[in-house]
């Protein structure tokens, strides 16, 4: 009897321990995620790369919210790439990606995002072919999502870069036809403003 209580106080205590460290282990990713959002805000790459590091580690280790961590591994992927560690960024995103699609749907703005950020990093390492795809998946999803109102410009940059990817791939006749929507675009929505402008992977980084 005396054993089975002992046993059983040895299990509440180390319940109490683990969940203890899953309550830091969140405390320390929240404080290294807004510390790489703020670094990323002062296009700080390097130190923005780091804190997204720090975060990831807390989060995975504490068992973090799916799509916490998938939030975090997206960020995190960007930095790799803006830093230029381009493999490691892809693969970032990608497992990102995946994390994803199951959280918001295979539409959602999130994943918009993700197959954006993939399309710009392949065609910024020239991988035309690679970008065209990634381009053209997430363009009809960001057409459905209202981008045309909200920032017609970014659009029809895309749209124009994946014309560029087509025909560098060899698909000019899909090139053809991207050219032209954006045009179709831009004609549509002049005068207006742009709104979000990427940072481009090849940045300060090697050719």
């Amino acid at each position: 009897m005396r054993n089975n209580f002992c046993l059983a106080v040895v299990v509440c205590l180390l319940c109490l321990i683990g969940g203890c460290a899953h309550s830091i282990n969140q405390y320390n990713a929240d404080r290294y995620y807004e510390l790489g959002l703020a670094a990323e805000q002062q296009q700080n790459w390097g130190a923005a790369r780091e804190y997204y590091w720090r975060a990831w580690v807390n989060a995975r280790d504490g068992n973090a919210a799916p799509e916490y961590q998938s939030a975090v591994l997206y960020n995190l992927g960007r930095m790799m790439g803006y830093t230029c560690d381009f493999q490691q960024s892809e693969a970032l995103l990608r497992e990102s990606l995946d994390r994803e699609v199951p959280l918001s749907g295979p539409d959602s703005a999130n994943i918009s995002k993700r197959l954006s950020e993939l399309a710009r990093l392949n065609f910024d390492q020239e991988k035309y072919s690679e970008a065209a795809s990634y381009y053209a998946r997430a363009i009809p999803m960001v057409q459905r999502l209202g981008i045309e109102k909200d920032d017609p410009v970014i659009l029809a940059n895309s749209l124009n870069e994946l014309s560029q990817a087509y025909q560098l791939s060899g698909q000019a006749a899909l090139a053809v036809a991207s050219a032209e929507e954006a045009a179709t675009i831009r004609a549509r929505n002049k005068g207006h403003a742009v709104g979000f402008v990427p940072v481009r992977y090849t940045t300060g980084c090697p050719r």
